[in-house]
């Protein structure tokens, strides 16, 4: 039995008047159409609390949210000046470079980051809230979002 099949057996069962719900069960392609809309990433293992320098700031060995960052991890910048910088991250040696999941159009409105460790940003979820936006060129804005283990 899949995610989805857990969801539709559930949705069978639910009565209401709630937005979607027409006499009282969710058709299948509304629901299947709902969650191929909700596009999740690969967790970031910590997320910026303020603008930083790039070049340096997201360098292994550099610390952000009280993590010290290693080459390989994933670091979601949110937090830029120029907005056009924000997005997800991998830390190197040298500058990072966007993360291949996050470095085109069609791959970030709407997309939910969950966030693994950081003082402030630990087991916190953020969505992209910007859309139809160029990558490196664009404003990239993201919003907390309710998330409960």
């Amino acid at each position: 039995m899949t995610f989805m099949d857990d969801i539709k057996g559930v949705s069978a069962g639910v009565a209401g008047n709630a937005a979607g719900i027409a006499a009282g069960v969710i058709a299948d392609t509304n629901l299947d159409a709902m969650f191929k809309a909700l596009t999740f990433k690969r967790a970031a293992d910590v997320a910026t609390t303020a603008n930083l320098t790039l070049a340096t700031g997201l360098v292994a060995g550099q610390t952000v949210d009280s993590i010290t960052l290693t080459a390989g991890m994933r670091v979601l910048v949110k937090d830029q000046t120029t907005a056009s910088q924000n997005g997800v991250y991998i830390v190197g040696t040298g500058a990072p470079t966007r993360a291949t999941d996050f470095d085109e159009s069609s791959e970030i409105s709407g997309a939910f980051v969950p966030v693994l460790q950081g003082t402030a940003g630990a087991m916190k979820l953020f969505q992209c809230t910007s859309v139809g936006v160029t990558v490196g060129t664009g404003n990239i804005a993201f919003a907390a979002r309710a998330f409960t283990a």
